[in-house]
């Protein structure tokens, strides 16, 4: 009789132990499927970098929140040169092993606190908070510079990459994000054309 009591305790007990394990191991799991969804949905699958949505949502808190505190943001539109000739050449897989390569290097050679995002194909932004048209202007150089210097390859084979940059900037006064990018965009044209 006393047995059967102790064991009737013990189990008892570890149903009491096992539940709330149960429960937080189901409660991690799910967090780190949800950690996993949201980055997904928010990051280019490709790249890794911010998808388009992203990059405008989170991009628009940015410079809100720059502005407000009167400090100066500017943007960067990056484009690939010549990219269909990369994929004409390559194939798509070459192309898509370029662009993961390249958006790398921007995340190496960009600070943390700039957003990157990819905007389509072969076109990139890049958010820089507290950076003047200068530091942007100086920035877009450096990046054409270093991109073109790069020793890229795909699949072992070396491969030559140019990039054109347009930029906007602005301080103080409250703007739409789609409005930089549009003035980025333009100067990004006109570096195509030239």
């Amino acid at each position: 009789e006393h047995f059967l009591e102790t064991v009737s305790f013990r189990i008892g007990l570890c149903m009491l132990v096992l539940g709330p394990l149960a429960v937080a191991s189901t409660y991690g799991a799910r967090n780190e499927l949800m950690h996993k969804l949201r980055h997904a949905v928010n990051h280019d699958f490709l790249t890794d970098v911010l998808a388009r949505g992203a990059f405008l949502k989170r991009g628009q808190l940015l410079l809100q929140r720059c502005l407000q505190n009167q400090e100066s943001v500017a943007i960067l539109m990056l484009d690939l040169d010549h990219f269909k000739r990369i994929n004409d050449s390559h194939g798509h897989a070459g192309g898509d092993e370029l662009l993961r390569s390249f958006s790398l290097m921007l995340a190496r050679v960009l600070r943390d606190q700039d957003l990157i995002g990819r905007l389509g194909g072969e076109e990139f932004a890049v958010l820089m908070p507290n950076t003047s048209a200068e530091q942007a202007a100086f920035i877009g150089q450096r990046l054409c510079e270093r991109i073109e210097h790069h020793a890229w390859e795909i699949e072992a084979r070396p491969v030559k990459l140019t990039v054109s940059v347009g930029g906007a900037s602005c301080v103080g006064a409250l703007r739409e994000l789609k409005e930089l990018l549009a003035e980025a965009d333009h100067a990004l044209y006109r570096a195509k054309a030239e």
